[in-house]
């Protein structure tokens, strides 16, 4: 199949704008998925030794296929993290997929079977930066006074156009 006939949308939808929408997103949780499709393939690759005289080294072997050693990694623990240990359904890893990698990888080690769906929560619906609040919070990291900064900056950012107004109109009655 041709590029140009995957980067099209019919001009007959009655929402082309939805159209290109719904293509954005799907385009995402496929990218996505083979970014965990293809952390199972070096997996295997590794594992097996299957690399071995195709190249000197694993790092090698990386490089020869376009990949640094360190994302190469990478992929392979997240699908370790994902697929592998937390076991999570197809629907949660597509999910999962579309969503910043980092943070991703910064959650992993904190998320336990009894937690796994608190995190999946999170990891869906909070930004990167909320989400690396939330990790140095499960770390053990932050002081008090940090916490409860942290927490004001998460609830902040959830809040629409009109709360931050009223939000901003309070604080700057307040100096």
């Amino acid at each position: 199949m041709q590029i140009t006939d995957l980067v099209k949308v019919s001009d007959s939808v009655p929402d082309i704008g939805q159209a290109w929408y719904e293509k954005l997103q799907m385009t995402q949780k496929n990218v996505g998925m083979w970014f965990f499709v293809l952390g199972g393939v070096l997996h295997h690759i590794k594992e097996g030794e299957y690399w071995r005289g195709r190249a000197e080294s694993w790092a090698g072997f990386c490089a020869s296929e376009g990949l640094t050693y360190g994302d190469a990694q990478e992929k392979i623990r997240l699908y370790q993290e994902y697929v592998v240990r937390l076991r999570l359904p197809e629907e949660t890893l597509e999910t999962l997929a579309s969503r910043d990698k980092t943070a991703l990888s910064k959650a992993a080690p904190h998320i336990t079977e009894e937690n796994k769906w608190e995190w999946v929560d999170k990891l869906t619906h909070l930004a990167r930066q909320d989400i690396v609040i939330e990790v140095r919070q499960a770390g053990g990291k932050p002081s008090a006074s940090q916490t409860l900064i942290d927490k004001a900056v998460i609830a902040y950012r959830i809040l629409n156009t009109e709360e931050k107004m009223e939000f901003h109109s309070r604080i700057g009655s307040q100096g």
